[in-house]
Parts: C-alpha cells; sequence; structure tokens
C-alpha cells in the first residue's frame, strides 16, 4: 500500500494528527482478467512546501512538492476536500485513472493516486496530480491557430477516451513548455461522442445535429473556426443563402430608419459593399446547401 504524508496546514484546531497520513484507494478497474489489480510494494510518499491557489466552497487546491520513496521530487498540484467535497476528487480520481489513464501526460495532467484517511468526523481527501503550469491567457477566440488546432485536439482525444467535460473554459485549460492540457474534471461525465462531422478551419458552419456532438459544436464556435452562415449589415442579420443581391440587404433594415434621401443613398452603397464582400460565399454556400440536400434524399452521411 502506498502512504502519503501530508504535510500541509489543514486548519484544525489542537492538531495532534499533523502530519496528516493518508492511504491510497486504487481507483482504476481491472479491463480483463490480464489486468491487475494487486497493488504495489509499500511506500510512502510526502507532499510539502505547500502553497493555496484556490479555494473553493469544498475542495482547496495547493501547488506543492512531492518526494517520492526514492528521494524524487515532482511538482505537483494537490487537491484537498473533507467529507461533503470528497465526491468531486474521487469521481475526477476515477476518471483519471480510468477514461483518462492513457492521455495522462499528453492531453490531461499526469495524476499520482487518490489517498483519504478518516480524522475525528471527517473524511481528508486528496488527489495528486502533476503540475502543468499556468492558466491559459486570453479567450480561446485570440488564441492563435496552433493553439486553436492543439486544444481541439486533445479535447478531442478526451472524448475518443470516453468523457464530456462540461466545464470548457480557458481556466479549465494550463500550459507548460509549450504543451496544452485540459484539468478540472470534476463536472465530467461519460460520454460516447457522436461526432460525424470532420472539423476543417474556414468552411461553413454545418448544423448542430449534422455534427453530432454539442460540446464540441460549441467549443468549434468559440474558436472561430468556422465561416458564419449570417450576414449582419447595419444591425440586422440575414441568412447568408438569401442574400442573392445588395437589394436583399437593403430591404433588411426598417424603413423609418431611412427618412431622408441622403439616409437612403448610403444605405444603398453600403449594401453593395456588404453584397461584394459576401457574392462568393453566398455562391458557395448555396451549392452546399444543394448537396446537403442530395446526400439526405439518397441517405448519406452529411458533412
Amino acid at each position: 500500500m502506498t502512504t502519503l504524508r501530508l504535510e500541509i496546514d489543514l486548519g484544525f484546531e489542537d492538531d495532534g494528527e499533523y502530519p496528516y497520513t493518508l492511504n491510497r484507494t486504487y481507483l482504476r478497474k481491472a479491463r480483463s482478467k490480464d489486468d491487475s489489480q494487486t497493488s504495489p510494494p509499500p511506500a510512502i510518499i510526502t507532499v510539502t512546501d505547500a502553497t493555496l491557489i484556490h479555494r473553493g466552497s469544498y475542495v482547496r487546491v495547493y501547488r506543492a512538492k512531492m518526494y517520492g520513496p526514492q528521494g524524487q521530487v515532482r511538482d505537483i498540484i494537490a487537491k484537498i476536500a473533507f467529507s461533503e467535497g470528497e465526491h468531486l476528487i474521487l469521481k475526477e480520481g476515477k476518471f483519471y485513472e480510468n477514461q483518462l489513464f492513457s492521455l495522462q501526460g499528453d492531453a490531461v495532467p499526469r495524476c499520482f493516486g487518490f489517498f483519504e484517511v478518516e480524522y475525528e468526523l471527517e473524511t481528508i481527501s486528496a488527489l495528486l496530480l502533476e503540475d502543468c503550469g499556468t492558466v491559459m491567457k486570453g479567450s480561446f477566440f485570440e488564441a492563435d491557430m496552433p493553439t486553436k488546432l492543439k486544444l481541439l485536439e486533445k479535447l478531442d482525444k478526451i472524448h475518443g477516451a470516453g468523457l464530456v467535460h462540461l466545464d470548457i473554459a480557458p481556466r479549465n485549460v494550463v500550459t507548460k513548455d509549450g504543451e496544452l492540457f485540459w484539468i478540472d474534471f470534476e463536472h465530467s461525465a461519460r460520454h460516447a461522442c457522436p461526432r460525424t462531422h470532420t472539423v476543417r478551419p474556414g468552411e461553413f458552419k454545418p448544423n448542430v445535429g449534422d455534427f453530432g456532438c454539442v460540446e464540441l459544436y460549441e467549443f468549434i464556435e468559440r474558436l472561430g473556426f468556422w465561416k458564419s452562415t449570417y450576414v449582419n449589415f447595419h444591425g440586422f442579420t440575414v441568412a447568408l443563402q438569401a442574400v442573392n443581391s445588395p437589394q436583399v440587404l437593403y430591404d433588411s433594415v426598417y424603413a423609418d430608419s431611412l427618412e431622408t434621401e441622403e439616409e437612403r443613398e448610403q444605405v444603398w452603397q453600403d449594401a453593395i459593399k456588404a453584397y461584394k464582400a459576401v457574392a462568393e460565399d453566398h455562391k458557395l454556400y448555396a451549392s452546399l446547401l444543394r448537396k446537403r440536400k442530395q446526400q439526405r434524399m439518397s441517405g448519406q452521411n452529411v458533412v
């Protein structure tokens, strides 16, 4: 059994049990008869030099040092919970040791185990993860193209492993030495990803029903990969397939906002300019819609 010596002050009064001793609970499910659940030889690891970086209602997060039984030192993130929050990091630990097991060190941080102990009327639980750097700066849309492609590739791997994240935000992406890692799976759920559509930056946005997976669809929208299928003109939105002339754009503007000849002329010139900018996209999108209709009628997969 692996034992954790936790040298983090958790704020208990008259704490004669400090430092705390927690035992590892192995969460990996057997994949086959040959998938041994035999525990490794007894070992003691120590977590110390901790700095609190987040204090939630149920879970505290520390940046710390982990010392292995042979003196190895690692920078880690320690997620500590008491009784009311135990289910959150236990759930996350199960995901790391099962669905995310093969993605550790690639799309997600490495996991060093889930530990717990009964202390007075509380349960103290700890999930130890590799420290994979700092939180992503800025929005997904503002990221450069290589970063966007990496984010999508790694989230797609997570979906392929059988999880939907359910809390997609830059705060749940960390970066270290040019690599990106998705974190915080306490709200995630098991998922058989139904995505059928190949993602190509610069193509027209498909229907969400044709694409299949809502989370990936919404994430790709936030990345700004797809061309819009709508045209914004003077505060009004017009479907791209309907914009077959400047007149369509001009007619979308309320007549009562075009009171003078000067206003009407200005809007007309704007309509001509806007139409020229989208005319080619209109033709391409109209062709794509015809293709999709033919595919539906023939029973083919729509892409």
